[in-house]
């Protein structure tokens, strides 16, 4: 057996298995969904009827690994939230950008690009206190939405690997994640 970590496994699986094809059967008939014509007028353009029924790859002996199978099943058993980062990244073949910081710079004028000072004033006009605003890139929001979406992605691996799928694989053996739990710390 072979010790791969989770997150070159899911990637393996999705792109070079291309577990999704195999794994999904589409809900609808997608001839159904053509009208007659369409499907006569194909037919006597190609001279040949191509078939749009899901599943004709799978009937020339195209074929997908059992172990790539069984991720994609247990990817689809994940909650939704950390099933849909672990896809899109399995597929990308990469991680969530988690290494954002905002910068905190004092607000210049627009015109002559100099610190712009704001001040407070008492009842006779006479300056009380003076501060510059800041400006904050990118927002807080921005980078916490980026840090829970790194969480999810990580949580939705670490389920994966105290799955079932641990023990049920038979080529490989499955380690990880290696990924930091909170790497911004």
């Amino acid at each position: 057996m072979t010790d791969i970590d989770i997150a070159e496994l899911v990637s393996w699986a999705l792109v070079d298995q291309n577990a999704a094809y195999f794994c999904e059967v589409p809900t609808e008939n997608t001839k159904a969904l053509m009208s007659s014509t369409a499907i006569v007028t194909g037919t006597l353009a190609l001279g040949v009827q191509v078939d749009c029924q899901p599943g004709f790859l799978k009937r020339l002996g195209a074929r997908c690994h059992p172990d790539a199978v069984a991720v994609y099943g247990e990817i689809r058993r994940l909650p939704y939230h950390e099933e849909t980062v672990v896809l899109s990244y399995g597929r990308a073949r990469t991680s969530p950008d988690w290494d954002i910081w905002p910068e905190i710079r004092p607000v210049r004028h627009p015109r002559n690009g100099k610190v712009v000072v704001e001040s407070d004033l008492d009842r006779n006009g006479r300056v009380v206190a003076q501060w510059c605003p800041l400006d904050v890139f990118p927002s807080w929001d921005l980078v916490d939405e980026t840090r829970k979406t790194y969480r999810r992605w990580r949580s939705g691996l670490a389920r994966l690997v105290a799955s079932p799928l641990r023990f049920g694989l038979s080529e490989y053996r499955v380690t990880g994640p290696a990924a930091p739990i909170d790497p911004w710390s």
